[in-house]
């Protein structure tokens, strides 16, 4: 029972330190959230600038798991290729190593109580948590998460208890296990890596394979084979995320766990050299008391954990080529189309709030040129004289209804959910005009459906449009189909790049010519030119056009609406 309450109290604390951590996290990412993805979107193909983006992120936001599912987010939304998520991802793993430092040479200071600092910080960040400004608020959260993360480490201090007072099972199994040499290294790497599989985060198992190894509980080299464990770990959180994107996107992910892999398999290979390594490093830090275990170890794992991201990213970020390659590998490409689905969202999983909005514009492009696609079937539809052609490319328009119904559907739902997370405010609006851009282009979808049954009727009731009626129509739609082209390449630009005086003009001559077309309809009525029916067809199919391109115009002034970013 004594061992049970203190594996249970092992588990509590690294939840507080977990909890810190997120919050941490979670408060960078609204501060600099917008920021941060079009950092990450212009990334180049230049692998050194990759890596030094991935390392300073990783080094800021202090989580690595959340920067890696961000990238897989931005190749799920074509934002980043292969090559450059493979940089991003070195450089991750170098720029999580802070997090042990951290742990080193403030959570292990001789004389130092983490309790002098981190209350007076929160004292201090209260004030902020009420401020009517949300990115103060985000700093409070952050510096809240930063003090939360130190006491979970304190209680993790306290909770395992020293080596000469107990006997419990980790003493045990270390004592057992931990002296057949290679063999000992090779099952403590295994269980660096299930632990940190179980709590998703390479810092708190991190956190507690220093706390065991300063306690006496594991000797240093067990402790560092812990951490080769710990960094193919890691990777499970981008894995996992990566089930429900493209299989681009499960390509980044499987970069992650390949370098990590390939870094531990060379560092197990020359352990002890690299060791006798790491120790030196230390020593020319001043650190070489070994027999110093509170001073000492600490940093000698930091230093491990340092040297091992650094050197495995100096050795393999110039086979970035290959490891792309070998994804290809391991995740094939269908040789034919895949069947319909939404291609960078699944409703049922939201990732990082302010990354998947990025996820949710790609989604919208599609789904615009979705629309647009079944715009430009309605031309077609109206000239079309052969039955079975015309009923087949009936049969498409409504298919076609059907799924952007279902596409406005799903994206409305994964971005009210969205909503329902933690955004900075710049990322609530943008929720906001997606929201209103996907109602315009299901009510495109609609109109186009519309036009389909209205030819359909007109077909079967035999109506006849003369020349000029014909022309007249499909005049109007061209129109229509240029102000769609243009809301699209204005869905697909920067909000601030977007110009509105082009889109007024557009709809401006697209009205004027609407009302140009009734006119000369009343008086085609008034000369008997042709039957009242047919003249109904007419107008509703101008009418119907002119609403679609008031929909398109619609899009585009949502897009160049500015909202503050803060109040």
């Amino acid at each position: 029972m004594n061992v049970i309450w203190q594996l249970l109290t092992i588990v509590g604390s690294l939840g507080v330190f977990l909890f810190g951590m997120k919050l941490m996290s979670e408060a960078l990412q609204k501060v600099s959230g917008n920021r941060l993805r079009k950092i990450l979107s212009s990334i180049t193909s230049n692998r050194f600038k990759s890596i030094f983006t991935g390392f300073s992120i990783t080094a800021g936001i202090q989580s690595s798991s959340a920067l890696t599912v961000m990238v897989v987010s931005l190749v799920n939304a074509g934002l980043l290729s292969l090559k450059e998520s493979a940089g991003i991802i070195m450089g991750a793993n170098i720029g999580t190593t802070i997090t042990a430092w951290i742990i080193a040479l403030v959570g292990f200071e001789k004389g130092f109580s983490i309790s002098m600092i981190t209350l007076p910080l929160i004292a201090l960040s209260l004030p902020l948590m009420l401020s009517p400004k949300s990115r103060l608020r985000s700093w409070a959260e952050f510096v809240m998460g930063l003090s939360i993360l130190f006491f979970g480490l304190e209680f993790l201090k306290d909770s395992v208890p020293i080596i000469e007072q107990s006997s419990g099972f980790l003493r045990t199994f270390s004592e057992t296990y931990g002296g057949y040499g290679y063999m000992s290294i090779l099952l403590f790497t295994l269980i660096g890596l299930v632990l940190t599989i179980i709590f998703q985060s390479s810092s708190a198992t991190m956190a507690l394979t220093i706390v065991l190894a300063v306690d006496g509980w594991l000797s240093v080299d067990l402790a560092a084979a812990m951490i080769l464990g710990e960094n193919i770990g890691t990777t499970s959180t981008a894995y996992i995320a990566s089930f429900m994107v493209n299989r681009k996107a499960r390509k980044a992910a499987w970069i992650h766990i390949l370098f990590n892999i390939a870094g531990v398999f060379w560092a197990l290979l020359f352990f002890r050299f690299f060791m006798d390594m790491v120790t030196g490093a230390v020593g020319l830090l001043g650190y070489g008391d070994i027999n110093d275990r509170n001073e000492s170890i600490p940093v000698v794992l930091a230093m491990f954990h340092t040297l091992f991201n650094t050197v495995n990213t100096i050795l393999l970020a110039g086979l970035i080529p290959k490891l792309v390659s070998l994804t290809d590998l391991i995740i094939k490409e269908p040789d034919e189309e895949e069947i319909y689905y939404l291609t960078y969202l699944d409703p049922n999983y939201v990732s990082t709030s302010e990354m998947s909005l990025l996820q949710a514009k790609q989604e919208i492009i599609i789904y615009s040129e979705r629309v647009h696609r079944m715009f430009e079937m309605i031309p077609k539809l109206l000239v079309e004289r052969d039955s079975k052609k015309f009923t087949v490319l009936f049969d498409k328009i409504e298919k076609y209804e059907e799924i952007t119904d279902n596409m406005e559907l799903e994206i409305a739902t994964y971005l009210t959910r969205l909503s329902e997370g933690k955004l900075s405010l710049e990322g609530s609006n943008q929720v906001r005009y997606m929201l209103k851009i996907i109602s315009e282009l299901e009510q495109i979808g609609d109109a186009c459906l519309k036009m389909a049954k209205i030819i359909d009727l007109k077909n079967k009731q035999e109506l006849y449009f003369i020349p000029e009626l014909r022309q007249n129509v499909l005049s109007i739609f061209n129109m229509t189909n240029e102000s769609l082209i243009l809301a699209i390449d204005n869905l697909k630009k920067d909000r601030q790049l977007v110009i509105i005086e082009e889109a007024d003009k557009m709809k401006k001559r697209i009205n004027e010519f609407r009302d140009a077309l009734q006119k000369n309809h009343l008086e085609s009525l008034n000369k008997n030119e042709y039957y009242y029916s047919t003249g109904t067809v007419y107008i509703e199919l101008i009418s119907l056009s002119t609403r679609i391109s008031d929909n398109a115009h619609n899009v585009s002034s949502s897009l160049f609406v500015k909202k503050p970013l803060n109040r």
